[in-house]
């Protein structure tokens, strides 16, 4: 007998879905800043690297202790495979 696998669908929103947008963003601006993409570069790119981390840390806590608040279990948001 087969056991289902538990496979998010494409649009299901997961941490680690979340770390690899943080980082296609943070590539972005380094490359932004090391090439000076804009015309008026002055150091921003720095800035909202070190803000999109802080904000990705705050998300990734909330969606921690929802998880825990409502006992989510960590493979799915919801816990269930679908067959």
């Amino acid at each position: 007998m087969t056991v289902p696998t538990c496979k998010p669908r494409w649009f299901h929103a997961t941490p680690d879905r979340l770390i690899l947008v943080l980082l296609a963003v943070e590539v972005l601006l380094w490359l932004s800043d090391h090439l000076g993409w804009p015309a008026w570069h002055k150091g921003y790119a720095v800035l909202v690297a070190v803000a999109s981390v802080g904000v990705a840390m705050l998300v990734m806590l909330l969606w921690f202790m929802v998880s825990l608040a409502f006992r989510w279990r960590s493979n799915s948001a919801s816990g269930r495979c679908s067959s």
